[in-house]
Formats: C-alpha cells, sequence, structure tokens
C-alpha cells in the first residue's frame, strides 16, 4: 500500500507536480512528505484484493491521487490535457455548490467509478442524487482519475461528465472530459440538462 502511494505521487512528481511555484519543493522525496497516506477508509479490506481493481465498494473500484496546488489550468498543462488551449482561464471553472467545493487546497486521495453506471443520463439528475458520501466528479477529480486511469475515456466511445463543476458564468453548462484526435480535452460547456448516449457522470468517494 506504501508503494502505491509512491508510485502514483511520483506519477504526478514527473509530470512536474510539487516542483512548480506553488509548492517548489527541492525533492520527491520532500514533496512525498507532504502527500498523504491512503485513508483506510479508501482502502480494501481483504488484503487478498488487487488493490485497484477490487475494494469495499465495488461501484467505485478504482482509486486515484490529486493535487490541486497548482489550479485547475497548471495541472492541466502539466496532466497534457487541453483546457487554456480551448479559450479557458483559471477560475472559470467554478464548484456548482459548497458540496462540490475542495475543503483544503492540498493533495487527497478519492475512489471513482469510470463514469458508464451514469451513461444517458443528465449531468443535473445525476448531481441532485449526491449524498454526503458519495458524489458526482468535479473537473479536479476528472482529470486526476484520468491520469492515472486513462481508460476511463475512450474516444468515440465515452466521455466522462463532471457536474460539481460548472462555468462561472454559465451554470446550466458542466464540466466533461473527452478525447478528440487523441488529445484529452477538459470543457465546460456540457449542456448539464441533456442526457447523451456516449457520455456518464463520475462518481466519487473521499470518505
Amino acid at each position: 500500500m506504501s508503494d502505491l502511494r509512491v508510485e502514483l505521487a511520483r506519477h504526478l512528481w514527473d509530470r512536474g507536480f510539487g516542483r512548480d511555484e506553488a509548492v517548489e519543493e527541492p525533492t520527491f522525496e520532500a514533496y512525498l512528505a507532504g502527500i498523504p497516506q491512503i485513508p483506510a477508509s479508501l482502502l480494501a479490506q481483504d488484503a487478498e484484493l488487487p488493490l485497484l481493481s477490487l475494494a469495499d465498494d465495488p461501484d467505485l473500484p478504482l482509486l486515484s491521487l490529486a493535487d490541486p496546488q497548482p489550479g485547475l489550468l497548471r495541472a492541466c498543462l502539466f496532466l497534457g490535457i487541453q483546457h487554456k488551449e480551448l479559450g479557458y482561464s483559471e477560475g472559470d471553472g467554478v464548484p456548482f455548490d459548497e458540496r462540490f467545493a475542495l475543503p483544503a487546497v492540498v493533495p487527497f486521495w478519492f475512489r471513482h467509478d469510470y463514469g458508464r453506471a451514469n451513461r444517458n443520463r443528465r449531468p443535473d439528475d445525476c448531481r441532485d442524487e449526491s449524498t454526503d458520501n458519495i458524489q458526482v466528479g468535479s473537473a479536479i477529480e476528472g482529470v486526476f482519475a484520468f491520469v492515472h486511469h486513462q481508460e476511463i475515456v475512450v474516444e468515440n466511445e465515452h466521455t466522462i461528465d463532471l457536474p460539481g463543476t460548472v462555468h462561472r458564468s454559465e451554470r446550466v453548462n458542466c464540466a466533461s472530459l473527452k478525447m478528440g484526435l487523441s488529445q484529452a480535452r477538459l470543457h465546460l460547456s456540457r449542456d448539464s440538462g441533456a442526457a447523451l448516449p456516449f457520455c456518464g457522470a463520475l462518481r466519487v468517494r473521499r470518505k
């Protein structure tokens, strides 16, 4: 389990996290010291189960590490996801409400699914079903879920909706992450009221 923490933190470090102006750690070891341990509530209860495919919550089988410290725009830049290139600025993506706001801008772990359970459903409806325990994903969770598990988005076949984040001036639109021409793109223009057969809202759990 500790190796998984190191592995996923190294994945982010190698992309530029921890070395940018938001953190400026001198070494990977210093960056790793700021990565929390994986919460016991997010780990598989059975040590015989593969941690990244089966867990105590089989509906949310994947585990990811997010580091929101650089901000969404720079995170996308580090991760090779187009966002600024689509005309967006830092701060364009905002939480739909307080349920989807990060409690603190620090690294955190979360479990999630592939977004397929919610295919062909309105992002608005999926958001309304959020509870204290399980929520729809936000943009920051979507980009980190994708970078650790790129199979969750498939070009011309599956896009993940992220209704926890909306455009600050067009709140009827939410975030979505899709592939086009082999390039990942984070949009803030997904119509939250429309059900599409190739889109599904990501479901996440942080506790």
